[in-house]
């Protein structure tokens, strides 16, 4: 499967704070394979999934984890329409937290902000998109952060952990929004590399 540079720039933190398979008899969540995937998790995939049924959570490959978290994460809260600082902390969230948490979280925050007068169901609806992506990216996303993420993990033994994570990809996600614009395309020897919203690159060559 061909990822979005979006996607792939976003599940790439999110992996490496996963890491690798894990057996924490302190975590509810129980055996987690390569990427933090969940014994629940990866049943619900491989039983949906053609060619995966029966498969053991041990088989769990770096490119397994790329799908589940594609198809289950991605796909359906519709992140490849929401700006990238956003999509990276709704995303993250979801997956650290629970799967709807991330978009409650955001959408709490986005209406205490006063950017968004909807419901808190955890749906990304066009609405709420429209919301996050038309407000002022660095407040609201503090304010998000400041509003319980780090601290929705109950487990007091995963508390640090949790909290130096929000401060990695809050430190990430203001750098993108504090780096200046790329430059809407760069002249190469026979034409001219463009990229689209999705971040992928076009090469429109001129005639000589």
């Amino acid at each position: 499967m061909i990822y979005s540079q979006k996607f792939l720039d976003c599940v790439a933190f999110t992996l490496g704070e996963e890491g690798g398979a894990v057996n924490d008899p302190r975590d509810p969540g129980g055996d987690t394979a390569e990427g933090g995937i969940t014994e629940a998790i990866w049943k619900s995939w491989c039983d949906r999934t053609p060619g995966h049924a029966g498969r053991p959570l041990s088989s769990c490959k770096r490119e397994d984890a790329l799908a589940i978290y594609y198809s289950l994460y991605w796909e359906t809260h519709d992140l490849e329409q929401v700006s990238q600082p956003w999509a990276a902390v709704i995303f993250d969230a979801c997956i650290n937290l629970a799967w709807g948490a991330g978009v409650k979280l955001a959408q709490f925050a986005a209406k205490t902000a006063g950017v968004y007068g909807g419901p808190l169901d955890g749906r990304m609806s066009p609405l709420f998109i429209k919301a996050i992506n038309a407000a002022p990216q660095a407040a609201l996303i503090a304010a998000y952060m400041r509003g319980g993420y780090h601290v929705a993990k109950t487990e007091a033994c995963f508390l640090n952990g949790s909290v130096n994570r929000v401060k990695a990809l809050k430190a990430l996600v203001m750098k993108e929004i504090s780096a200046p614009p790329a430059p809407p395309a760069e002249t190469v020897e026979h034409g001219t590399v463009t990229a689209d919203a999705d971040g992928r690159q076009h090469v429109a060559f001129s005639k000589e």
